[in-house]
């Protein structure tokens, strides 16, 4: 029934084997614990263990209840039973049939696809050097005993082999919708296919074919998670070791402890994630957005963004450093109560940690912080927002004085620094606060303030 299941297992198909039985069935009048036993081939007697079932909730609404740790993942739902049907039943019958069209192609390859010779009787032909499929000798029929016979070479008989290879490809184009994939899924471009609305509209339609079967999947995964989670919940040691890989590409090493797992949890589906990305059709939706002027590729967080997009961020091998950087940057203010980021001018990439720190203040984790730190961070990205100006302002100075716009002979001279040179100045932020306190200064005529 449904409310039991079995697993079998074999050994080395190769030596002497027998099948193992698991037996699970959820708690009843007769077995109020439900029940786990193994048994060993078909014999009853034959019972190596049997015990009461371990799984069961640890949180939540179910808590204390019995499940299966078993999960069914179906593909189509057949109304009336609880196997469920695959797609490949409805194949099998083609398959069968491109296997008799392909066997023929290959019969009419062995047999029709080497050309023959005709050597009539008394030709005096004996040695052939064509390397012929076959030689077939015959008695000469002539009128009145005058034309000369000679040897002939029929070609190949190969008529019938344009029209199977049709009928192969419609039966693959037959197998193909009846099993939901199309072009777009294996993530290559239909041949002529290259606007963005085209390529959408395929990987829809290979996305709607396999709806249900996806939808399936995922719900049979997230069943599995569950499961494994209260399995892990109840049989876990105190602390284990969890080895990630960080934004940064480096190995991270965390420990977790069994004390976070309190509580119940609950799982959500991402079901915009299931289907697998074209990256053609990406390819060419951000190719679209960039000519209709919706993207800008000259802004360099946007030209950064539609690289991770291709998948070339190596391109820009100074940005790809200083992501990594800022990561790091990032990572350490949030594991280091001590740490201090500090801007290095000149050296740093505004631009990018600018946009790094931005993305680590809209965090959860960030917002956690106290607000003292959380000043900190802001404040480092408004000194690297200074230096991004200064650092703008020098090449501009520079440019200008590179393209003749310095001081010609003769034309007086411009203002000087607060050191009384001609010396470029570091420019001096303007303090409006401090400018809105200072007194009024009176009028010469009026004697109020101006």
């Amino acid at each position: 029934g449904a409310s039991g299941g079995f697993i079998g297992g074999a050994s080395n198909p190769l030596g002497p084997k027998t099948v193992v039985y698991e037996h699970y069935e959820l708690p009843d009048d007769y077995y109020p614990e439900g029940i786990h036993c193994t048994r060993i081939g078909a014999n009853s007697d034959l019972i190596v263990e049997a015990g009461p079932l371990e799984s069961e909730w640890g949180a939540g609404p179910q808590k204390g209840k019995k499940f299966l740790p078993l999960v069914h993942v179906g593909m189509d739902v057949v109304p009336g039973r609880m196997w469920r049907k695959t797609r490949v039943d409805d194949v099998i019958p083609l398959q069968m049939f491109r296997n008799m069209v392909e066997a023929n192609l290959r019969l009419t390859a062995q047999r029709m696809a080497n050309p023959i010779w005709l050597n009539p009787k008394g030709s005096g032909v004996s040695n052939f050097t064509g390397e012929p499929g076959q030689i077939f000798e015959y008695n000469p029929i002539s009128v009145g005993g005058t034309t000369m016979v000679k040897p002939e070479r029929v070609p190949a008989e190969l008529s019938n082999i344009g029209p199977m290879i049709m009928l192969m490809n419609k039966i693959d184009d037959s197998i193909e919708r009846v099993m939901g994939t199309f072009f777009l899924q294996g993530g290559d471009a239909p041949p002529g296919v290259t606007a963005a609305s085209a390529l959408a509209y395929l990987g829809e339609k290979a996305q709607r074919s396999m709806a249900a079967p996806m939808r399936s999947w995922a719900l049979g995964w997230k069943l599995w998670e569950q499961y494994g989670l209260e399995i892990y919940r109840k049989n876990t040691t105190d602390a284990r070791l969890l080895t990630v890989a960080g934004k940064n590409r480096q190995w991270e090493t965390k420990e977790f402890k069994f004390g976070e797992l309190t509580g119940s949890v609950k799982m959500k589906i991402d079901y915009m994630g299931l289907m697998p990305k074209s990256i053609a059709s990406e390819r060419a939706t951000i190719q679209q957005l960039v000519m209709m002027k919706v993207l800008n590729p000259l802004d360099p967080e946007v030209s950064f963004r539609i690289l991770e997009a291709f998948g070339e961020t190596n391109l820009k091998g100074s940005i790809d450093v200083s992501v990594r950087e800022a990561v790091k940057e990032n990572e350490k203010f949030m594991e280091d109560a001590t740490y201090h980021p500090i801007v290095v001018p000149i050296v740093q990439n505004d631009e990018v940690h600018i946009m790094q720190h931005v993305e680590l203040t809209a965090t959860d984790e960030f917002k956690e912080l106290p607000e003292q730190r959380q000043a900190e961070m802001f404040q480092h990205i408004q000194n690297h927002f200074q230096d991004m100006m200064q650092r703008q302002m020098l090449i501009g100075q520079a440019s200008a004085m590179a393209n003749g716009g310095g001081q010609q002979s003769g034309a007086p001279e411009g203002p000087q620094g607060p050191d009384g040179t001609n010396a470029i100045q570091q420019p001096r932020v303007p303090d409006i606060a401090g400018a809105a306190n200072e007194p009024e200064i009176p009028s010469p005529e009026t004697g109020m303030g101006a």
